[in-house]
């Protein structure tokens, strides 16, 4: 059986390689594509680029990947003084998110995937969330990376059902979240497209979270 084509976004950054120092290149961490593979898709890597709709016509699913913000002003902010942003990757994985729910596709968006999504489809986010418990002033990269607390799922959840619990730790790398949720669009999710014989007709499923994830981690 061929597997499902899973596109994932990526990440535009600047490494150094034995090709020179800061050369730019769009990166993706293995903790994304690893479970993907497992799971039984094809992975296949998606920088930004203008033909969205032909890359969309070729998917089995969509997973919005994590990264920088997006620019405040999709959302009627301020952009915060020392941020670098992306505007390129954010109108090519707003474009994915949009041209995805009209065609029905899957999407998992995780960490930045969710804030896309949810500026895609009309909501706002929260541009730096306040500091609390849980909740620190955003730290250096070890300490940032190994900084866990608790949450509770909403009961009859998705995620609920799939762990089995409403209780879970997570980690705390974000320093943004949803402020505003879009309003449903009655009528804008429609049935899914046949598209050879592994598809079968169905609804769209868009399923986000914050939590980014990390090789390291282990359910608990």
């Amino acid at each position: 059986m061929t597997r499902p084509l899973i596109g994932i976004t990526t990440w535009r950054r600047f490494i150094d390689t034995d090709l020179g120092a800061g050369r730019p290149a769009h990166t993706l961490g293995a903790e994304y594509a690893t479970p993907v593979e497992a799971a039984g898709g094809a992975v296949v890597l998606l920088p930004p680029t203008a033909g969205v709709n032909d890359v969309l016509d070729r998917l089995d699913g969509l997973l919005l990947s994590g990264g920088e913000d997006v620019h405040p002003s999709r959302y009627g902010a301020e952009p915060q003084e020392g941020k670098s942003y992306d505007p390129s990757r954010d109108g090519f994985e707003i474009a994915l998110a949009r041209g995805a729910r009209r065609r029905g596709i899957p999407v998992l968006a995780v960490c930045r995937g969710l804030q896309v999504s949810n500026v895609a489809f009309g909501g706002t986010l929260l541009v730096d969330i306040p500091h609390t418990e849980d909740h620190q002033p955003v730290r250096g990269a070890d300490q940032q990376l190994a900084a866990r607390h608790p949450i509770r799922l909403a009961d009859g959840s998705r995620l609920a059902d799939l762990y089995g619990t409403r209780h879970r730790i997570v980690n705390t790398i974000h320093h943004q979240s949803i402020a505003v949720p879009p309003r449903p669009a009655p009528g804008r999710v429609g049935p899914g497209r046949d598209r050879r014989s592994r598809r079968s007709r169905r609804r769209l499923a868009l399923l986000g979270g914050a939590v980014a994830p990390r090789e390291d981690d282990r359910p608990r």
